[in-house]
């Protein structure tokens, strides 16, 4: 009823239960009444008390007649207006958190017909390579409520030249960064006036089209910079050298279970490529031998 979705009663009701039984097969994991940790349609549909056939689930998904896209546009615009509804608009100065973040779901090596899977470079093994489906999402979040709002599939480009060789359906590449920059462009229209917008991302996303894009639509950039980017004629890691303890501050970063103690030093001025004048912080841990980090 939230997002108002268009479905008939067959559509619906296959909707509820798919619902239901992902949230009961969680449970049962989670109370380890199930060992087997498989998210399949069947898994889901034995979830539940009067399970269907699980093709008839399936079916939903595959041929039932009912638009994603438009799917997509209500629950976006639902799932906005609940993160901001009037209790959030008693914040002070009032702002909204947009990131933007690249994830990889894993697959075994032995699912090669599965169109999507590639080998995709996951740093978080080690920066190794590993075999699955790599997705772009963004993450909203406004006071105390966090949302994921939006994401695509990314195709490498040979994965796109074999699904073109395959299929008559031609698919165009596009890389992370223009699929950020369309998903920020399909959720603006839902985005509420009188709200500053903080768009995050990592030093990957780190562009001059992604940054100038977001000022374009007045929105500010919190993100992180590589090393090697020239800002007022030098590059970060140079700088970094030539400053001394006393420019830095002692800033203590604390979580929800730990303080970690940062020094930080605040620099403005040009970085390259950027037509505005930007601030720029370096950040160095409370260890001696640990490299700086940088963030625009």
């Amino acid at each position: 009823m939230l997002l108002q979705l268009r479905f008939s009663k067959p559509q619906m009701s296959h909707a509820l239960n798919f619902m239901e039984g992902s949230i009961m097969h969680v449970s049962q994991r989670l109370i380890r009444l199930r060992r087997n940790g498989t998210k399949t349609l069947s898994a889901i549909t034995r979830s539940l008390l009067e399970s269907p056939h699980p093709s008839s689930m399936a079916d939903f998904f595959t041929y039932s007649p009912w638009e994603h896209e438009a799917c997509r546009r209500q629950y976006q615009s639902a799932l906005i207006r609940w993160a901001v509804e009037d209790k959030q608009k008693k914040l002070f100065n009032p702002f909204l958190l947009i990131s933007i973040d690249d994830s990889l779901s894993k697959k075994p090596k032995e699912s090669k017909h599965f169109p999507l899977v590639d080998w995709h470079f996951d740093a978080k093994e080690g920066r190794r390579y590993t075999h699955g489906i790599s997705f772009i999402t963004l993450h909203l979040q406004c006071g105390n409520r966090s949302i994921p709002i939006n994401w695509r599939i990314y195709l490498k480009a040979k994965t796109v030249r074999r699904l073109n060789h395959e299929s008559r359906k031609k698919i165009p590449f596009k890389s992370k960064m223009v699929l950020a920059m369309e998903m920020l462009e399909e959720i603006k229209p839902y985005l509420p006036e009188g709200f500053i917008v903080y768009v995050l991302f990592d030093s990957w996303y780190t562009s001059r089209e992604l940054i100038h894009f977001c000022r374009r639509n007045n929105w500010h950039v919190i993100c992180a910079l590589k090393s090697n980017r020239s800002f007022k004629g030098k590059k970060l890691s140079k700088m970094a050298r030539s400053l001394r303890d006393k420019d830095f501050t002692r800033v203590w970063v604390e979580s929800a279970k730990t303080s970690t103690l940062y020094r930080a030093c605040l620099r403005r001025g040009r970085l390259k490529g950027i037509e505005e004048e930007v601030s720029v912080m370096i950040s160095k841990g409370h260890r001696r031998d640990k490299r700086p980090e940088f963030f625009l």
